[in-house]
């Protein structure tokens, strides 16, 4: 899933109605400061049933329409950091009990197999420690664990490859999501946890990531509801998720919400949220620590979400 290297990789954004595509990089301020710079970005959509649930249905279709948003957004890099669809992913921060790293490594296959419906085999895994604690007995290591079927990310590999991109990792979107809204992993003192909930309303599906201390510990995919007249629908999904995690742990109280994506009426469905929980949600912003004058870019940025944490990584090169 992931190979080592750094060629200022753009991020792709492949969904069930569009294509978007951002391009970051990485220079030195005159301060000698590392900051992002916008190089390019852009959308193109597509026809209905070229993807479907997150499945490359038509690659005859998709593959000029992605040639056609590279030209116009005048991309030339073949380097690319692309999205996992959330259906065909999954993304857990586990506490997990061993003696040691070594132990932890020989027996994180069987952990993963446990949380999922099929057998390790069949999936693509990848995982990293994110901080440990001693007691008496053992270590206790969090460690955060992404995975996808190999069906999935072989198909999205081929296909790539076949544009002659070189995919230089694939990232779940619940982590690049996550990446964009809030930024890198943030150690604090006294292990004080901050948890987040990020609720990203897509055209056809809608991610819901909690993260703590800016590391996603889970990603849920919920449907996004054709038309405003079903807004209640989604409204209750995410309540009964967020009121699920909170209680869950007693270490889940959430420290803040907020809302973006491009799907539905997200005002009102931004109000009819923070009357439900009794929480006030803020828009979600995804353009912390990038520099741009493009007021068009600043204006869409939250519809951008995946496709800005990809960019980030790709220019980058760091995991979260």
């Amino acid at each position: 899933m992931i190979i080592n290297g750094n060629l200022n990789a753009f991020g792709l954004d492949i969904s069930d109605k569009s294509v978007k595509a951002v391009q970051l990089e990485q220079r030195r301020t005159f301060r000698g400061k590392k900051q992002l710079f916008l190089r390019a970005f852009g959308e193109i959509k597509i026809p209905k049933g070229v993807i479907f649930n997150g499945e490359i249905k038509d690659a005859n279709k998709l593959a000029p329409a992605i040639s056609q948003l590279l030209k116009n957004t005048k991309i030339k890099n073949h380097a690319v950091v692309a999205s996992l669809p959330e259906k065909k992913s999954f993304l857990k921060l586990l506490e997990i009990k061993a003696k040691n790293e070594r132990n932890l490594n020989e027996g994180l296959p069987k952990i993963i197999e446990s949380h999922l419906p099929v057998s390790y085999k069949e999936i693509y895994a990848d995982w990293q420690i994110i901080s440990h604690r001693d007691d008496s007995m053992s270590r206790h290591y969090k460690v955060l664990v992404g995975a996808a079927s190999r069906k999935s990310v072989d198909s999205l590999t081929n296909f790539l490859e076949s544009l002659r991109l070189i995919p230089m990792a694939l990232e779940i979107e619940g982590v690049a999501i996550a990446r964009s809204v809030l930024g890198p992993s943030k150690p604090l003192p006294n292990k004080k946890i901050l948890n987040h909930a990020i609720v990203n309303i897509g055209a056809t599906s809608s991610n819901l990531i909690f993260a703590q201390n800016n590391i996603p510990a889970l990603s849920l995919t919920l449907p996004t509801p054709e038309n405003s007249a079903k807004i209640d629908d989604i409204v209750k999904k995410i309540n009964k998720a967020l009121s699920f995690y909170i209680s869950s742990d007693d270490k889940n109280k959430l420290s803040g919400i907020c809302m973006g994506g491009e799907g539905m009426d997200l005002s009102k469905l931004n109000t009819l949220l923070s009357q439900k929980l009794g929480i006030k949600i803020k828009t979600c912003g995804s353009l912390t620590g990038i520099i741009t004058k493009n007021t068009a870019f600043q204006k869409e940025s939250t519809k951008y979400a995946t496709a800005i944490g990809l960019a980030i990584r790709g220019a980058i090169s760091q995991f979260l």
